[in-house]
């Protein structure tokens, strides 16, 4: 039996102190001919950098440092410039050489410590944080489930009193959002919930129902639909439906009381039922159901003591967990660390490692302020949110507990300051993203998460609703190679253009690029349908016979994804290529890779190369991992292009930008204002050392 040891704060005195030392004055280059020259250089560097100019501005940190190698902010910039233009191990280099140097700079020290760290191994080892606690307006009892609700937030289930249960959103900043006791119709035991991402489901115990919950938080949805299924044995009839999951297009629900599970297509249609497990034995009670991304499907079996594994098709695998379990409720698998977490209501929580076999049991905390073990009297769910915490709902206690993996204890949130805008000054714009030890962004974030200081001072209030008027706004570069091979598609290229531009919305803006021997911009930013389709398909722009040259792919996919710095809103490469790969001696393939992870811009590649060519296979497969990298995705010429567009906007800004008004006098032109953030949430802290001059 495992036992959850107490959750006691670590502070790591490098990672979170305040930094007196780490500024502008206090590195300050001097007095005399080079020091004077020294600053220019740093400032001209500096103001490029913040236009998005990283390979000028590193020309003037390196010419700053020519002056004044001690000059240490100079160094640090330098290393900020090589790692936003993709040249990630040459800003390691930078930045270490700042810590040999003496120089205690703890932000620095996050940054790279996340950077090195990088895949690193998850802990299976939790630490209790906090309690969950009803609070007016937010109340809940007999929690039955919590999880994930498809949108960045997490639902929890409460089953109520007297008949009337109720369904809790939470952000994943531990606050209550929303709190909803009628979908369609009263709910009576909400069980179980599973989300698509546009669509929450949930399964009612007590009326034999589904209740449908639109999750499009753009447009104002009047009503939801009506309830699916009534009380029954037939197609979309439930006797006690309770767990639910989602996978690929379909939902699995345990339909308890008629012994099987029902899959169900994403539009409310049946698809088909299951529950043979040998010859005339079937499911018996099945509870709860999770899916995996080998498309197997777990169920649980309180009664029998066990899970139930099946193929998406229904077919009987295994049994799994006999012996380790004894009345298994709510499943959920968590794909980061290959774990199938039980909630079991007589043992509390059981983690199953779905690769090494290894099972645990978690049955209790320990009370820092009693020093004694509390146990869970009937754990029904738990599951681990995108960042790593892990929630458990235990109807006993009428509670909800998080814990946090082991390395939470010992890390901090890495907080990267992208640019700063001081052209309205006093009033400042800083565009900044905050991510956890694994690289994970850190989404929902609120103006209280946030604390600014401009030399010591606090300016006052602080706002980040800058970014939420471009949340239904593509801005796509479409990079297409005008090789005489390409040229052999052009009927493709039309249906493509129309695939692509036709549906397009008012705050859209889209950018042609082409690129053979040597690439160009073809059109400005627009959103003309017409325009951009007949500059996709113009076939003068495509060469007449196939050159001995090497393309200029690599140099113009680079400049591709410059251009869509400065833009905001969903950004994406559309690369359309007949296959040709030049690795270019001056930006690598793998700095153009690191190029778009930095900024969050995905490659989305469609390849039209001939399978029969030299090197199918090698070019493949690097395209592949260009687009797997940035979080882009890969198309063979046409097929299975109608996803595209779905992919294309699924959308989620990353970045925050902070905005406040600053208390410094306006006649300080010219000045250096050393700058600090600060972020706090869920207990976490994360600090970054900035500044900017005053215009």
């Amino acid at each position: 039996m495992k036992k959850l040891m107490g959750y006691k704060k670590i502070l790591i005195v490098a990672a979170v102190l305040s930094v007196a030392g780490f500024t502008y004055a206090y590195f300050y280059p001097g007095t005399g001919t080079k020091q004077n020259k020294s600053r220019e250089a740093f400032q001209k560097g500096f103001n490029l950098y913040n236009s998005y100019q990283y390979k000028a501005s590193i020309d003037y940190f390196l010419e700053a440092l020519s002056y004044n190698p001690e000059f240490s902010l100079a160094r640090k910039m330098l290393g900020s410039a090589l790692f936003s233009s993709g040249q990630v191990d040459e800003a390691i280099s930078e930045w270490k050489l700042l810590s040999e140097m003496g120089v205690y700079d703890p932000s620095l020290d996050v940054h790279l410590r996340n950077i090195l760290s990088a895949g690193m191994e998850q802990s299976e080892n939790w630490f209790m944080k906090s309690i969950l606690k009803p609070r007016r307006g937010f109340r809940f009892s007999y929690p039955m489930q919590i999880t994930d609700s498809g949108r960045d937030s997490i639902i929890l289930l409460s089953q109520g009193q007297l008949g009337v249960g109720s369904v809790i959103e939470i952000n994943n900043n531990y606050q209550f959002i929303s709190n909803k006791r009628r979908i369609s119709e009263k709910l009576g035991i909400p069980a179980g919930a599973a989300g698509n991402g546009k669509e929450l489901w949930i399964t009612d115990l007590k009326n034999d129902k589904i209740y449908r919950l639109d999750l499009n938080d753009k447009i104002p949805v009047l009503s939801d639909p009506d309830p699916m299924g009534k009380a029954g044995n037939g197609k979309l009839e439930f006797h006690g439906p309770a767990g639910i999951a989602y996978c690929d297009g379909f939902f699995y629900v345990a339909d308890s009381g008629n012994n099987r599970i029902q899959k169900i297509a994403a539009d409310g249609t049946f698809n088909m039922e299951f529950s043979a497990i040998s010859g005339e034995i079937g499911l018996r009670n099945p509870f709860g159901v999770a899916c995996t991304p080998d498309h197997k499907i777990y169920v649980s079996e309180p009664d029998n003591q066990r899970l139930v594994v099946f193929d998406e098709y229904g077919n009987f695998l295994r049994f799994e967990g006999e012996g380790s379990l004894e009345k298994p409720r709510h499943l959920f698998y968590d794909k980061k660390r290959n774990l199938m977490i039980v909630g079991d209501e007589s043992r509390g929580i059981v983690t199953m490692n779905l690769s090494t076999s290894e099972v645990k049991t978690i049955n209790a905390y320990r009370d820092e302020e009693t020093n004694q073990m509390v146990y869970f009297q009937r754990a029904y769910s738990a599951f681990i949110d995108q960042y790593g915490n892990m929630y458990v709902a235990d109807m006993g206690t009428h509670s909800v507990y998080h814990f946090v993996p082991e390395e939470f204890l010992y890390s901090n949130l890495n907080v990267w300051v992208e640019r700063i805008d001081v052209n309205r000054f006093p009033h400042i714009g800083i565009w900044v993203n905050v991510k956890d030890h694994l690289g994970n962004f850190i989404l929902n974030l609120n103006p209280d998460n946030f604390q600014i200081r401009e030399n010591n001072g606090t300016p006052g209030m602080v706002n980040l609703d800058y970014l939420n008027q471009f949340s239904n706004n593509d801005q796509w570069v479409v990079l297409v190679s005008r090789s005489a091979r390409m040229k052999e598609y052009m009927e493709i290229l039309h249906w493509i253009s129309d695939f692509l531009f036709k549906d397009m919305r008012e705050k859209d803006q889209i950018m042609t690029v082409g690129y053979s021997t040597d690439y160009s911009q073809e059109t400005s930013w627009t959103n003309s349908f017409l325009g951009l389709k007949g500059n996709l398909t113009d076939k003068n722009k495509f060469e007449d016979e196939i050159s001995q040259t090497p393309d200029k792919s690599g140099e113009a996919l680079y400049w591709s994804i410059t251009q869509l710095l400065p833009r905001r809103g969903n950004r994406s490469v559309i690369w359309i290529t007949d296959g040709g790969l030049t690795e270019s001696e001056r930006i690598p393939l793998t700095q153009i890779e690191n190029y778009g992870v930095v900024h969050n811009i995905k490659i989305h590649i469609i390849n039209f190369q001939n399978p029969e060519v030299d090197g199918y296979k090698a070019n493949t497969e690097r395209l592949q991992t260009i687009a797997q990298k940035t979080g882009g995705h890969y198309f063979y010429s046409y097929e299975n292009l109608t996803e595209l567009k779905q992919k294309l906007r699924e959308y989620k800004e990353k970045s925050y930008v902070i905005s406040y008004k600053s208390p410094i006098p306006p006649n300080w032109k010219g000045q250096y204002v050393d700058l600090s953030i600060e972020v706090r949430v869920q207990g976490r802290d994360g600090k970054e050392n900035y500044g900017y001059f005053i215009p």
